[in-house]
C-alpha cells in the first residue's frame, strides 16, 4: 500500500490508521498488519518451536528461549542477575524489505522490578532494523538496529528511549533518543509504537524515528543516516531483552519480570 493510499484509507475511516492530535498509529486490527499470536492457556515455555510456528523460514536465530514463558496471553521474560547484566534474549526474523516501518507492543514491568545495581539500563522487546543489523558495539555502515531501551534514574523510577545504531552515530555503542516523557511505573502497562523511516539514499541524512505512548506522540527524530552503505532499507524483525553492558554492575538487583503484548507491525511505504 503506497502513501497515498494509506493516507486516503484513514480519512475515509477504514482503520489503516488510529489518528490523534498528535499523529497517526498503525492500527493492529487493520487486516495489513501483522501480529503475534499468544496462547492463553497457562504458562508454557517459548522455545525455538514456537519461534518457528511464528516465523517458519524467516527466522534467523533466536537465544536465551529459556527465559521466556507464556502467561496470561502474554509473552513473559525472566532477568536473573549475571556478570554481564543478564542472560541475552535475542532472535531475529526477516521481514519484507520496506522504507518505513511501525511496529506497536504493550510493555508491562511486573512488580518489585529492579532498575539495576548501579548502570540501570538495558533493552527492551521488539524493533524493527536493516541490512547487517549491528549490536554489540559494531559499526557497519551497511545496516542499523532501533531498539527501545531502558533506563533508571538512580532513584526507584526508570524511562524507556530509542537506542540507536545509525552509520552516522560518532561512538561505538549507540546513541540514546530520550523519549519524553519518560517516566515508567512497574505495573502499569505501557502501549508504545515506533515508527522507523530510513534515509531515501545512503548518502542522505533524511531519515527519521517516532515513538507514540498510547497514541500520543512522545518522540520525534528527524536528519538521520540510518545506513550510508548499500541501499536503506527495514528488512529485519528483532526481539532483544535484556540487562547490559558487559558487566554485573549492569544486572538487577534481584530476579525480575516483564511481559509484552499485543506485539503487531506493519509497513507504512
Amino acid at each position: 500500500m503506497n502513501t497515498r493510499i494509506a493516507c486516503l484509507c484513514s480519512l475515509l475511516g477504514a482503520a489503516l490508521f488510529s489518528l490523534s492530535s498528535e499523529g497517526a498509529v498503525v492500527n493492529p486490527k487493520h487486516s495489513d498488519a501483522r501480529c503475534l499470536e499468544m496462547p492463553d492457556t497457562g504458562v508454557s515455555v517459548l522455545d525455538r518451536a514456537v519461534w518457528h510456528e511464528w516465523f517458519g523460514d524467516s527466522l534467523r536465530w533466536a537465544s536465551g528461549n529459556e527465559h521466556l514463558s507464556f502467561i496470561g496471553g502474554e509473552l513473559r521474560q525472566r532477568f536473573v542477575p549475571a556478570d554481564n547484566g543478564t542472560d541475552r534474549v535475542t532472535a531475529a526474523i526477516d521481514i519484507a524489505p520496506h522504507k518505513v516501518y511501525q511496529i506497536t507492543q504493550r510493555i508491562t514491568l511486573e512488580p518489585g522490578w529492579s532498575w539495576g545495581i548501579r548502570h540501570q539500563g538495558g533493552k527492551m522487546g521488539f524493533s524493527v532494523a536493516g541490512g547487517s543489523t549491528p549490536t554489540g558495539g559494531e559499526i557497519k555502515p551497511d545496516g542499523f538496529t532501533a531498539r527501545i531501551g531502558f533506563r533508571g534514574n538512580n532513584d526507584g523510577t526508570g524511562r524507556l528511549m530509542l537506542y540507536s545504531y545509525a552509520a552516522d552515530r560518532n561512538t561505538d555503542i549507540g546513541v540514546d533518543y530520550v523519549i519524553y516523557p519518560g517516566t515508567i511505573t512497574p505495573g502499569i502497562p505501557l502501549d508504545v509504537t515506533t515508527e522507523v523511516g530510513v534515509n531515501s539514499a545512503a548518502h542522505l541524512s533524511d531519515g527519521w524515528v517516532k515513538v507514540w505512548y498510547s497514541e500520543k506522540l512522545v518522540l520525534s527524530r528527524k536528519g538521520i543516516q540510518w545506513q550510508s552503505k548499500g541501499e536503506p532499507i527495514i528488512d529485519v524483525l528483532m526481539y532483544s531483552t535484556f540487562f547490559g553492558g558487559n558487566t554485573a554492575e549492569w544486572a538487577p538487583e534481584h530476579t525480575s519480570y516483564a511481559r509484552i503484548s499485543r506485539v503487531c507491525w506493519k509497513p507504512v511505504l
